[in-house]
């Protein structure tokens, strides 16, 4: 019994030590569960202190863009980063704050920014120079448009100014210096596209509108040309200024879709070409991607036609060949006569040809000025102001 008992104490004792052994130890973190998050630390040190690259695009008159690459460092540039690179780059104030809202990016013009405020009396870089300031408007508003979309991966971008209120740019001519807090900015191609009396497709006269003024091979003085009148005729210019062909235009929805293609016609149905527009100041012929830009004398035509006044309420109207000095009841000429468009001024010839009329150009601030005047733009709707 004593055997017996003893047997049974000692397998009593190895059902013990064999249940105590099956018992798992205390979990400790595993070396993969470990290697993760240690792998995890590094990856997150490293992009905010990796380099990394964004571009900065400069989108001119006339379609051109140009790139600029910058360095920053951090897991993402901000839309203010942006702005302040794109001061640096051109020498213009992109003074802006940004929020995000649940479609797109709500960009706020701080009133001291050049949008705004105008040139002032700074000096302007080479590379970033402008004559008038609908060119300085739309040149800012399409590069930061374009640099954020492009870098910050956002669809739209809504543009307001001084706090949030409607943005009204008071240095660019109207009505295309107003644009609705709630509607995604378009760019300017888009709104001088769709804008009365400059491409609105609505009507057969302003398709033919559009094409009026100088077009020049590559933009270049002593290249071939395109003559166009506003109405659907053309004359095109040998490089040497001889002749090559005149004719007239025809304007083709050739999908439907508003893709307009301007077809060239000799007077005897000879078809010779056929031209797409880039943008408003510039087009393409045909499959062979030849590019004419607009005159720049163009520009400042372009940027002159309408009414001005003076302080002393005198009203001056800048046609197309011809400018008129009314009085300030807008009904009585006081004088008149033909206008030359030039790049940087427009002059008010006497019918002689000789220059008695004036000088008017734009100032730093986007102002016209004419005889020491600053004039205010009336608009170019003829409707207005009463005439005789």
């Amino acid at each position: 019994m004593k055997k017996l008992s003893a047997f049974l104490t000692l397998v009593m004792l190895v059902c013990l030590l064999a249940a105590c052994g099956s018992t798992p130890p205390p979990s400790e973190p595993s070396s993969s569960s470990s290697s993760e998050s240690s792998s995890s630390k590094v990856v997150e040190s490293s992009q905010s202190t990796a380099t990394q690259t964004a571009v900065l695009y400069a989108v001119f008159n006339g379609g051109e863009v140009k790139e600029y690459p910058v360095a920053y460092t951090g897991a993402q540039i901000t839309a203010e980063e942006l702005a302040d690179e794109l001061t640096g780059l051109t020498g213009l104030d992109f003074t802006i704050t940004a929020s995000k809202g649940t479609d797109g990016l709500t960009v706020d013009w701080a009133a001291d920014s050049t949008l705004l405020a105008g040139l002032g009396g700074r000096e302007q870089k080479t590379d970033f120079f402008f004559f008038d300031s609908d060119s300085l408007g739309w040149f800012m508003m399409d590069s930061l448009w374009k640099t954020l979309t492009e870098n910050l991966g956002v669809e739209d971008i809504y543009y307001t100014m001084d706090g949030g209120q409607e943005l009204v740019v008071g240095t660019m001519s109207p009505p295309l210096n107003e644009f609705p807090s709630d509607t995604p900015y378009m760019g300017s191609e888009f709104y001088e596209a769709h804008s009365d009396g400059q491409g609105d497709m609505s009507d057969v006269g302003d398709i033919y509108l559009r094409t009026e003024g100088l077009w020049r091979m590559d933009g270049e003085a002593d290249a071939a040309s395109i003559e166009m009148d506003g109405i659907g005729g053309f004359t095109m210019y040998y490089a040497s200024g001889a002749v090559e062909a005149a004719g007239y235009l025809e304007c083709v929805d050739e999908y439907g879709d508003g893709s307009y293609r301007y077809d060239c016609y000799t007077m005897d149905g000879t078809l010779i070409t056929s031209f797409y527009f880039d943008s408003e100041t510039q087009i393409h012929l045909g499959n062979d991607e030849t590019v004419y830009r607009l005159d720049e004398g163009t520009f400042m035509q372009r940027a002159c036609l309408g009414f001005w006044q003076y302080p002393e309420g005198m009203i001056l109207e800048l046609g197309a060949e011809r400018w008129t000095l009314y009085a300030d009841d807008g009904v009585t000429v006081l004088s008149d006569g033909p206008v030359r468009y030039e790049e940087e001024a427009v002059y008010l010839m006497n019918d002689d040809g000789s220059s008695g009329g004036g000088r008017a150009s734009f100032d730093d601030d986007g102002n016209l000025v004419e005889s020491g005047c600053i004039l205010t733009y009336l608009g170019r709707d003829y409707s207005d102001v009463p005439k005789g």
